[in-house]
């Protein structure tokens, strides 16, 4: 049986995303596909990093880029670069970053004669509607998506925001990536919860505030339901009464019914005064009407309706109503004289 390559891989996955008419991922630009696609021989220094990658790359070790240094030197490259011409002459990496950077280790000598005719690589022209969120999903879907070793957690989150983004579904992206990534249904399902998360939660997690399986219980529910005001909720708690502490998981569960507690009593009382300002509004025009149409037997009722009217939003239409009801006084008062 013939060896699949990352290469193969690739097509492949761009084949599936092709043949599913009825996935929100048909409506991306696919730059993989083979029209805009061509291989060409590059030199290494016609290649550059993608600042895109850049976080990614951090936790790479020279372990790892010694071991594919050495490998590349004994067996060459095996798989392909994949790179995105940038019109000016050299072309930015999308994918195999870190074969590029092993290959950048090598001598003049020995890349010479490993590679005497330049690198392979694929190479994607973008069109003028080339975005940066186009650049940054090819980058992800080629690193998570093809290839051979287990996923990113990191990528895949950012994958998975991105989809998000682009307006597609939870049920879509988790159903998806199930397919694409061979991963269980709820590992996604968690992955995706963390990775929609509001920023200033994922930062408590990116450092060490908030633990993993914390995490996991304040990204659990629905963005429908009130999600992000919960979690707007349980950041300003973690920071302002548990400041020092890491949240575990049983930590994390009570902040979360507590905060959840709050924003449901605040959208109740949200509720509540707008049924008093409804209320006080018709009182108002009544109160005005009464003016309009004014009789001497009004006055009382005027008077009363000054006392209810309380709300700060309100306190202009009130002074007109004080002011209207001291005018007719002494108009009253006048024509008793």
């Amino acid at each position: 049986m013939a060896k699949v390559t990352f290469d193969d891989e690739l097509d492949a996955t761009m084949r599936e995303l092709e043949a599913d008419k009825n996935s929100m991922f048909m409506n991306l630009k696919h730059y993989h596909r083979d029209e805009n696609l061509e291989i060409k021989m590059l030199r290494r220094e016609q290649i550059y990093p993608n600042p895109i990658n850049e976080p990614y790359m951090q936790d790479v070790t020279e372990e790892q880029i010694k071991f594919l240094y050495d490998n590349i030197k004994q067996n060459g490259l095996m798989h392909n670069l994949v790179v995105l011409d940038d019109l000016k002459g050299r072309y930015r990496l999308i994918s195999g970053e870190k074969r590029w950077t092993a290959i950048q280790k090598m001598s003049k000598e020995e890349y010479e004669d490993k590679f005497p005719n330049g690198i392979a690589c694929k190479v994607i022209r973008p069109d003028i509607e080339f975005t940066n969120d186009d650049e940054w999903r090819i980058l992800l879907e080629c690193n998570v998506l093809v290839a051979s070793a287990k996923p990113d957690k990191k990528q895949m989150q950012d994958l998975i925001a991105l989809y998000d983004r682009m307006g597609s579904g939870k049920d879509e992206i988790v159903n998806y990536l199930k397919d694409q990534i061979g991963l269980s249904k709820l590992t996604i399902e968690r992955t995706y919860g963390v990775a929609t998360a509001i920023p200033e939660l994922r930062e408590l997690e990116e450092k060490g505030i908030v633990n993993t399986t914390a995490m996991r219980v304040l990204c659990q529910g629905d963005k429908k339901n009130g999600l992000e005001e919960i979690q707007r909720e349980c950041c300003r708690m973690i920071k302002e009464e548990y400041e020092g502490q890491v949240i575990n998981e049983p930590l994390a569960a009570e902040i979360k019914k507590a905060c959840t507690g709050i924003v449901k009593g605040r959208e109740t009382e949200s509720k509540t005064c707008r049924a008093v300002r409804a209320e006080i509004s018709k009182k108002i025009t009544k109160g005005l009407n009464i003016i309009i149409n004014y009789k001497d037997k009004d006055i009382a009722a005027m008077k009363e309706l000054e006392k209810t009217v309380c709300i700060k939003e309100l306190e202009d239409a009130q002074r007109k109503i004080g002011e209207a009801i001291k005018k007719f006084q002494t108009g009253t008062e006048t024509r008793e004289k």
